[in-house]
Order: structure tokens, then C-alpha cells, then sequence
């Protein structure tokens, strides 16, 4: 049976695909996502002046994404099991970002 953890043996097309266009276009999409929203902070300050924590936790998430994706991309590139546990990292934490945006969209909504 072939395992696949040999990369002689592993189909790779998908492998391929996700390395070298899926993380690095994410990568400049998040890149560019974090210039627009620290170029618009007097904006950002003005329209959620009582929530402006929410700011900062969207910069948190995409300076961790970034690296996230970093970290993804030399792994695999390597064959290195970590980059399997930051995929995952990475997924778990945008599903609890936007649970959480849409708790706080729901709730200025009511």
C-alpha cells in the first residue's frame, strides 16, 4: 500500500497546486488586506469608536495568518509535518474569526 508520506510515490498534482498558487496568492491577498486596513485606522477609528478592539483583533489575525502562511509554505516545500499543523492552526483559527465577527455583527445589529 502506498503511504503518503513518500513523495516518490504521492500524487502530487493537488500538493503542487496548493503550494505554489493557493498560499502564495492567499499570502498577497492577507498582505494586501493589512495595507488597506492600517492606511484606513482614521476611518477605522471614527466609524467603530467604541470598538475599536475589533480593529486590532482583525490586524492580530492577519499578521498571524501572514506568518501562518510563511510557516505553511517552507514546510511543505520541505516535506515538513509541521506545515500539516499549521494548515490546521490556520483553519481553526479563521472559524473562530468569524464566529466572531458575525457575534459582533449580530450584536449591533439587536
Amino acid at each position: 500500500m502506498r503511504t503518503y508520506t513518500d513523495h516518490n510515490t504521492t500524487p502530487l498534482a493537488f500538493h503542487k497546486l496548493f503550494l505554489w498558487l493557493w498560499i502564495p496568492l492567499g499570502m498577497l491577498v492577507e498582505i494586501y488586506n493589512l495595507y488597506s486596513d492600517l492606511s484606513d485606522y482614521s476611518m477605522y477609528a471614527l466609524v467603530y469608536a467604541d470598538a475599536l478592539y475589533i480593529y486590532f483583533f482583525e490586524v492580530i489575525v492577519l499578521v498571524i495568518s501572514i506568518i501562518l502562511r510563511i510557516v505553511i509554505f517552507c514546510g511543505l516545500r520541505k516535506w515538513k509535518p509541521y506545515s500539516w499543523f499549521a494548515i490546521h492552526i490556520k483553519n481553526i483559527m479563521l472559524i473562530i474569526y468569524s464566529f466572531f465577527f458575525i457575534a459582533f455583527f449580530i450584536t449591533t445589529i439587536y
